[in-house]
């Protein structure tokens, strides 16, 4: 399935099960280069953790835990019209990224996640990883929470992939942070 092309942060990725990925990630570089789809631009709210005041490389203690999943999260204002949150974590990795979390179903309401936190209502994609590369490789990884214009239309126990066909022709805004880990 494709679904053509948008501009997220800046950068003109392929959406749809081709480069699926990195049309949520922002990741760059596509390998299709054309196409009579229109190109959107998605705006961006700002995301922040607390624990990465300073610096991208991401605490020990919130990477290989499946009871803290990803760091805690803030964000700012979000459009008007959103009607649902959905997380996306992705791995990228030797040029190769891979959508490896995903909760949906978080209320516009929100302002924040804590870690190891599930909001009531939210449902945690089935196949989800922690943050949690090779040992001694170091990773790169891009949590993404998006604006939805409404809810996704999801089955119970939907995979990452899913989620994130499900939510890309409904994402209206995205704020982003860009997580650096090494495991020793």
């Amino acid at each position: 399935m494709r679904l053509g092309f948008r501009r997220i942060d800046g950068r003109r990725v392929a959406l749809g099960a081709v480069g699926l990925a990195c049309a949520l990630s922002g990741c760059g570089g596509s390998s299709a280069s054309s196409t009579s789809t229109p190109v959107v631009t998605l705006p961006a709210f700002k995301l922040a953790s607390p624990v990465l005041p300073k610096t991208d490389v991401l605490p020990a203690q919130f990477a290989c835990n499946p009871k803290i999943g990803v760091p805690p999260l803030k964000w700012g204002a979000l459009p008007s019209n959103t009607a649902d949150l959905a997380l996306v974590v992705f791995f990228v990795q030797r040029g190769q990224v891979e959508a490896q979390a995903a909760l949906t179903g978080l209320k516009p309401t929100l302002r924040e996640l804590k870690a190891g936190v599930i909001p009531h209502g939210a449902v945690i994609a089935s196949n989800s990883k922690v943050i949690c590369p090779t040992k001694g490789i170091a990773a790169t990884y891009f949590v993404r929470l998006y604006a939805l214009k409404a809810k996704a239309k999801l089955t119970s126990g939907a995979d990452v992939n899913a989620v994130v066909n499900a939510i890309s022709p409904l994402a209206v805004a995205v704020g982003s942070i860009e997580v650096h880990y090494k495991r020793a």
